[in-house]
């Protein structure tokens, strides 16, 4: 007689352990898929953050086309940075173009009242106005002091840039 040979007997938890407990391809690849799109969503929302950080936005308050630059002073006592401007704009075209530009603007008394203002000499305060621009982590705000002149340019104003980092 000839004897065939048996497999050997095995146990269940042996085999068990053979063929362990796989998991389908197709749930392993969609979880891998979540996990990038959850990992992106995570690297969006803190990427413009750190690249202000690192790279902070230059501080660009809003102009009036045409203006002439007369002095800029760098680390000024009273600010950041310090411009003084000359334009051809009236003060109180100026002073609208700061509105419309979003900023908040206190006139003098009996200032741009009229269709063309009184005023009564150079170098006569009109107003000033007050913006800001918020960033994530670097934002700034300027304030600007209108006044009056005469001659090519009627109206002089100084611009203050202020710097502030969260």
């Amino acid at each position: 007689m000839s004897e065939h040979p048996q497999p050997p007997a095995t146990s269940p938890a042996a085999e068990h352990t053979r063929t362990g407990n796989r998991i389908p391809l197709w749930v392993a690849l969609a979880g891998m898929i979540v996990a990038l799109i959850l990992g992106g969503v995570i690297i969006a929302s803190i990427l413009q953050p750190l690249v202000n950080l690192v790279f902070p936005g230059e501080a660009e308050p809003p102009l009036p086309e045409g203006v002439l630059e007369l002095q800029h002073v760098e680390d000024s006592r009273l600010a950041d940075e310090e411009w003084l401007y000359a334009t051809t704009l009236a003060p109180c075209d100026l002073a609208r173009f700061y509105v419309e530009a979003g900023s908040t603007c206190s006139l003098s008394p009996g200032a741009c009242l009229e269709e063309e203002p009184s005023v009564s000499g150079v170098g006569e305060t009109i107003g000033t106005c007050q913006g800001t621009h918020e960033e994530v982590l670097a934002s700034y705000s300027w304030r600007v002091e209108i006044t009056s002149n005469i001659g090519q340019y009627p109206t002089i104003f100084r611009l203050y840039l202020f710097k502030e980092r969260q």
